[in-house]
């Protein structure tokens, strides 16, 4: 087998010829079709049919080594929304659907046992609902329209 060589040229570069340098040559062996081995060198590039007329020296190259990790991008601030208020609840109720639209499943920190089982279900909401973490440990759950909310109290709590 004997092995030929294949020269690709680095054509991103803006820079004329001269002053872009050469290109790389791979040197492949193949036998019976199959690829034995490959390796890739810098070359002179040299005028097509004009021997010994180089076009652009050879460039220095290097193996290309383990990757360099990139610097991760700075997070963007995150932009904390005030909490909007909550409707009350009915007297003595530590749970509930209530509001005008938004509207909201409340769940007080007493029941917070109950949170849980809100939280498995909330895939079944359509998109657009958010939940709402208050500092007393009150949790909402809000969305506009109140069918769905009430479809999933009712589906959790009958």
């Amino acid at each position: 087998a004997r092995p030929f060589r294949l020269t690709l040229v680095r054509r991103e570069d803006p820079l004329p010829w001269p002053e872009r340098g050469g290109g790389l040559a791979a040197r492949v062996r193949l036998e019976r079709g199959r690829l034995l081995s490959t390796r890739v060198e810098p070359v002179e590039l040299l005028a097509p049919g004009e021997e010994g007329r180089v076009l652009a020296p050879a460039l220095p190259f290097r193996e290309p080594g383990p990757a360099k990790a990139r610097p991760e991008p700075e997070p963007e601030p995150v932009r904390e929304e005030p909490l909007p208020e909550l409707p009350p609840l009915e007297k003595g109720r530590y749970m509930g659907l209530v509001g005008e639209g938004p509207y909201y499943i409340v769940v007080k920190p007493q029941l917070a046992g109950r949170w849980e089982r809100i939280e498995a279900r909330l895939d079944l909401l359509p998109p657009g609902h958010r939940v709402l973490r208050y500092p007393d440990g009150t949790l909402a759950v809000e969305f506009k329209d109140r069918e769905p909310l009430r479809v999933l109290y009712k589906s959790l709590f009958g």
